[in-house]
C-alpha cells in the first residue's frame, strides 16, 4: 500500500490552478494579440483603399470620360454608317433603273439606226446630184450639184467638167452665181480652177442668202488661164441646175 503525502497532494492542486490561470492568460493574451491583428490589418486595408481611391481617382475619371467620349463617336459613327447604308441601297435600286432604262434605250437606238439608214438610202435615191450638159462656142460643159434639196444654212456644193470638142482638157477656171428665183442673186467672186478639165466647187455657208425656196445655181465665168473671159453671165447657153433650200 502506497502512501500519499499530503504535501505532495496540496503543492499538485496549487500548480494545477497556477497553470489553468496560466493558461487563462496565455489565452487571453493571445486573442488581444490577434485581436489588435485583425484591427491593425482592418484599418491597414481600409487607409490603403483610401489612399489608392484618392490616387487613382483622376486616372479612373479621365477613363470614364474617355470611354463616355468613345460612346459618343461610336454613336455617330453608327448613324453615320447607316445613313450612308440607305443612301448606297437607293443608289443601288437607281442604278438597277438606270441599267435597265440603257438597254431599252439601246434597243430602241439600233431601232431607230436602222430607220435612219433606210430613210437615207431612198432620200439619196431622190436627193442624188443633178446636171446640165451644153456646148459653148468649142467647149463642151457639164456643170453638177451635189444635191437637188439641201438645207438652206448648209453650203452649196458640186463640180464642173470643161473640155474642148476634141476632148482636151480646158485649163483655166470658173466661177458661179447663186440665183433666187422670185428676186435676188448672189455673184460668188471665188474662183474654182480646173485640173485637167476638172474642178469641184463649195460655197458658204451663208449660200442660200434669202432663205429657204428655189435657187438656180449658175456657171457664171469662165477664164482661160491666162486670165481672159471665155464667157460671162450674158453669154447664152451656160449651164445651171435647179435646187431646194429647205
Amino acid at each position: 500500500m502506497v502512501r500519499c503525502d499530503p504535501f505532495q497532494v496540496v503543492l499538485t492542486k496549487d500548480l494545477r490552478k497556477k497553470l489553468l490561470h496560466l493558461r487563462s492568460e496565455v489565452f487571453l493574451v493571445n486573442e488581444k494579440w490577434v485581436a489588435l491583428a485583425i484591427i491593425a490589418l482592418l484599418a491597414g486595408t481600409g487607409l490603403g483603399y483610401g489612399l489608392g481611391y484618392f490616387m487613382f481617382q483622376a486616372q479612373i475619371s479621365d477613363l470614364k470620360s474617355d470611354v463616355s467620349n468613345l460612346q459618343s463617336e461610336l454613336s455617330i459613327l453608327t448613324t453615320n454608317y447607316n445613313n450612308l447604308n440607305t443612301t448606297y441601297n437607293d443608289l443601288a435600286v437607281n442604278y438597277s433603273e438606270l441599267v435597265s432604262d440603257y438597254e431599252n434605250l439601246s434597243e430602241i437606238y439600233v431601232e431607230l439606226s436602222q430607220q435612219y439608214e433606210d430613210l437615207l438610202f431612198h432620200y439619196n435615191l431622190i436627193n442624188g446630184p443633178a446636171s446640165n450638159f451644153t456646148t459653148i462656142k468649142d467647149l463642151q460643159i457639164t456643170f453638177t450639184t451635189s444635191r437637188t434639196t439641201y438645207f438652206y444654212e448648209d453650203p452649196v456644193s458640186g463640180n464642173a467638167t470643161i473640155k474642148y470638142l476634141n476632148g482636151t482638157a480646158f485649163r483655166g477656171s470658173f466661177s458661179i452665181i447663186i440665183a433666187f428665183i422670185g428676186g435676188g442673186s448672189l455673184s460668188v467672186g471665188e474662183r474654182f480652177h480646173l485640173e485637167n478639165g476638172f474642178a469641184e466647187f463649195s460655197y458658204g455657208p451663208p449660200a442660200f442668202i434669202y432663205g429657204p425656196g428655189t435657187y438656180l445655181i449658175k456657171l457664171a465665168w469662165i477664164y482661160t488661164g491666162d486670165g481672159f473671159i471665155v464667157a460671162d453671165p450674158n453669154t447664152a447657153g451656160l449651164p445651171e441646175v435647179q435646187v431646194e433650200a429647205k
